[in-house]
Parts: C-alpha cells; sequence; structure tokens
C-alpha cells in the first residue's frame, strides 16, 4: 500500500513538472490545460529530455524497458503484545541512524494498521552495495531488538540484488521478485 501511495504521489508531482515545463499558447504563461493546446517546443521537448536523463542516470535496461539498480522490500510484520512503545523507539532510532550514516538509503518508511497490531516496513536502497551496508548495521545493532518486538509475517524483496545479499536473507522466508517489466523515473 505504502508503495502504491508512493507511486501515484510521484506521478502527481511529474504531472505538475510536466504541466510547469509547457507554455499556454494564448499568454505564454504556464497553464493547466496547455499540454491540449499545442504541442511542445522543441526546446521544452529537449529540457524534460535532459531531466529524463538525470532521473535515470542509475538506470539500466531490460529488453528496452528502463528499470533501475534500486533494492527494496516489503516487510508485514505482526507487533507482538506490549511492544508498540518499544517498537516506536528503535523505529525512530534506525530511521534517524539510517539517515545520518546510510546516503544509500533512498527510502525507509514504516506504515501500522489503525488497530495497531500490524506493521509494515518499505525500505528501498539505490543498489545491491548500499543494502548490504545497511543489512550489516541492523544485523549488528538492531535485529534482535525488532525480533524481540514483532513477527515478520510476509517478506518480499524487488528488483536484482546480487548474491550477496541474497545469501544475507538465507533463513529467512523471503521470497525474491525479480524485475519483468514497466519502467522507473
Amino acid at each position: 500500500m505504502i508503495l502504491y501511495i508512493s507511486s501515484l504521489v510521484w506521478v502527481f508531482v511529474q504531472f505538475i513538472f510536466y504541466l510547469g515545463s509547457v507554455k499556454s499558447t494564448r499568454s505564454g504563461k504556464p497553464g493547466p490545460a496547455s499540454h491540449v493546446k499545442r504541442q511542445p517546443s522543441k526546446r521544452n521537448a529537449e529540457n524534460r529530455q535532459d531531466y529524463i536523463v538525470k532521473l535515470t542516470k542509475t538506470s539500466f535496461r531490460i529488453k528496452g524497458k528502463i528499470m533501475n539498480n534500486n533494492v527494496y522490500w516489503i516487510v508485514e510484520a505482526a507487533i507482538k503484545d506490549g511492544e508498540l512503545d518499544n517498537l516506536r523507539n528503535l523505529i525512530n532510532e534506525m530511521a534517524d541512524a539510517g539517515q545520518a550514516n546510510e546516503p544509500g538509503t533512498l527510502n525507509y518508511e514504516w506504515a501500522i494498521s489503525e488497530d495497531r497490531k500490524t506493521c509494515h516496513l518499505y525500505e528501498r536502497y539505490a543498489d545491491s552495495a548500499a543494502a548490504l551496508i545497511h543489512l550489516g548495521t541492523f544485523n549488528e545493532r538492531y535485529a534482535q531488538r525488532l525480533m524481540a518486538a514483532v513477527d515478520v509475517t510476509r517478506f518480499v524483496v524487488y528488483g536484482d540484488p546480487n548474491n550477496e545479499v541474497k545469501a544475507a536473507f538465507a533463513g529467512s522466508d523471503a521470497v525474491f521478485m525479480s524485475p519483468f517489466g514497466g519502467f522507473s523515473r
């Protein structure tokens, strides 16, 4: 669900960017219907292409589709009775440390159900190397405390993680989902 919402927000932001980059035919100012009134100028098309190239700098192609090197996962977990406050404190500690010390960590987001009994974790890394840095820190400093607070019920890894990342999850019930199609911005 978090991934879906994040995707919708990203599409909305890209749409707003597109509207702002095309000028209206009447006033010469950006306008919401400007994309309907005329084709963008060659200059605007080149600017958008430059922007797209910047967005996909770390991308690779799979059968003509632009994909990226990101490795990410979604974890679903049941919160153990009486552990919600401990989990909240641990999440804050892990988030602060990751933001300060792991530049390859792109997303680290937790969500919780209305009944406060189930949580989801969405983690996204620039590449396998960044994921391994995080996993090393996590195993050393946080894994034992997190497992004391939750029971993992589902764990799905996405992207194209290298063999070291896959080996790090050996013994877990992680499901690996490989890129199959689509695009990434």
